[in-house]
């Protein structure tokens, strides 16, 4: 492929793209400007709420009243027996129960009368599925259903065509993408009129795949037609992106926390990350617990740099390797700093105290579509955080000077 990065445009060749596209353009932004119900939840590339979606289509008892139908067609488009087909097309599959995370599992669909189960490992974003989950799932079901002779059928779901590995083609595995997904649920909805709100929500779903997941709708194709026609200066333009992930604006935010005297900057040596505390909460989380080089901090407000955001987490350390009494005085830490109310919206759900930099609490600090003016960047961040210090930072230091879980901690790390 040639490099354009640094390729030279002149004005006119971007001036003729917004002139000869400018309709199509608008189109475009028409187009992404109508959110559909998961991008306004921020879900429309999660795995997780994908999966959610279809056990719920999946379920013949589920709320949206339309009984069996995705499933019968669902399963139509596998590699099944046409006997059990048709038993399942005959049934009416109120006993079928789809299971969610069993075992790590994303879907599984099992019929006891009918014995049958079939194993789903519902991949978006991932190019292949890591530490061969598909032969740990495959392993975990023939354990179990495979010795109570039920038939077991394995699925591999993924937004476009992905090429399985002969070991996996070996024991049962195909790959099935979510255009099929996209057509049973069109099928469903047009055999078996729903109620209208769960009729919206099927069709808003439906949007999303074609737009976010198999990005083959009308629309998307015109992008891409218009990409090929503008190759170049479309991938100038990309190049020229603006990004938070400056390694000036890096320098200078830590240069300011090396110099700021409310704020000791922990890891100052760091070339990531930047880790702060106010100074006079410092000595409370001093144990040694060599959590960061750097600093003897077991918990420090961590700054992370993204293209299009950067992030404060209220982070507690990595775990020694050796010292299980340094460990087991880190991990004393994590439930009063969970009960601090100050933490608000950004406490995180579901972590776990014994793995590596806990996240306890994670915000957004600046978003690139919040700065008015790119040549000022160290600016537009010195105001974001300010504000940001004041509302979250001061709160949370008052809170931690005043509990006495945090003083009793730092008098047994002092005795």
């Amino acid at each position: 492929m040639k490099d354009t990065s640094n390729m030279i445009l002149s004005e006119e060749d971007l001036h003729k793209l917004l002139i000869e596209e400018e309709e199509t353009l608008d189109e475009i932004s028409h187009y992404i400007e109508q959110p559909n119900y998961m991008e306004v939840l921020g879900v429309n590339t999660k795995e997780l709420q994908h999966s959610n979606f279809l056990a719920w289509m999946l379920d013949s008892n589920g709320s949206h009243g339309m009984g069996d139908s995705f499933l019968k067609r669902f399963i139509n488009t596998l590699r099944i027996e046409p006997e059990l087909k048709i038993l399942i097309a005959l049934s009416d599959n109120k006993e079928t129960k789809i299971l969610r995370e069993y075992q790590n599992i994303d879907l599984l669909i099992v019929n006891n009368e009918l014995r049958y189960v079939i194993c789903i490992e519902n991949k978006i974003n991932s190019e292949r599925s890591g530490d061969d989950q598909l032969i740990r799932y495959h392993k975990i079901v023939e354990d179990i259903w495979g010795k109570k002779d039920y038939k077991r059928y394995y699925v591999y779901l993924t937004p476009r065509q992905r090429i399985l590995t002969p070991e996996e083609e070996g024991i049962g595995y195909e790959n099935i993408t979510y255009s099929s997904i996209s057509k049973s649920l069109k099928d469903s909805l047009r055999l078996n009129k729903p109620k209208e709100n769960v009729e919206f929500l099927i069709n808003d779903y439906i949007k999303n795949l074609n737009k976010n997941i198999i990005k083959m709708d009308n629309v998307n194709i015109l992008a891409q037609k218009i990409y090929m026609k503008y190759k170049k200066e479309l991938d100038f333009i990309m190049n020229n992106k603006p990004t938070l992930l400056d390694k000036g604006l890096y320098r200078e935010i830590n240069e300011y926390f090396k110099k700021n005297k409310n704020f000791e900057n922990l890891t100052p040596d760091d070339k990531r990350y930047i880790r702060i505390l106010p100074k006079d909460i410092v000595p409370l989380f001093e144990i040694d617990s060599e959590s960061w080089e750097g600093t003897e901090s077991v918990f420090a407000i961590e700054l992370m740099f993204e293209d299009e955001c950067i992030w404060v987490k209220y982070c507690l350390g990595a775990r020694n390797s050796e010292d299980e009494e340094i460990n087991d005085l880190r991990n004393s830490f994590f439930s009063p700093l969970r009960e601090l109310k100050s933490l608000g919206s950004g406490k995180s759900k579901n972590v776990r105290v014994k793995t590596n930099y806990v996240a306890i609490a994670t915000y957004p600090l600046l978003s690139l579509d919040d700065v008015s003016d790119l040549e000022e960047l160290f600016s537009e961040f010195l105001k974001a955080f300010k504000i940001f210090d004041n509302d979250y930072i001061q709160p949370f230091r008052k809170e931690v000077m005043n509990s006495e879980s945090l003083k009793e901690l730092a008098c047994v790390v002092n005795a």
